[in-house]
């Protein structure tokens, strides 16, 4: 069973005043145009998706999130080989 998990990053300091060209909404991340009004212009669906651009948003997923999501399912199933 094979399981994909995507994070989209903080913004840098110099992208911060930039508007974000991805939507995260659990697993699917849609891919907004920011030449056409920031209109989908593709969906990927994955496992889950992490939301970590803006630390004041609802859905954001810091490092205990992601951690807690596949972090410790992950070592496990390395320390059962």
């Amino acid at each position: 069973n094979i399981q994909v998990y995507i994070r989209a990053r903080p913004f840098s300091e110099r992208e911060e005043k930039s508007r974000p060209i991805v939507k995260i909404d659990e697993g699917t991340v849609s891919l907004l145009d920011h030449r056409n009004d920031y209109q989908v212009r593709s969906k990927f669906k994955y496992t889950h998706a992490f939301d970590s651009i803006d630390p004041a948003s609802e859905q954001f997923a810091g490092q205990k999130a992601v951690y807690d999501r596949i972090g410790k399912q992950m070592l496990d199933n390395v320390f059962e080989g």
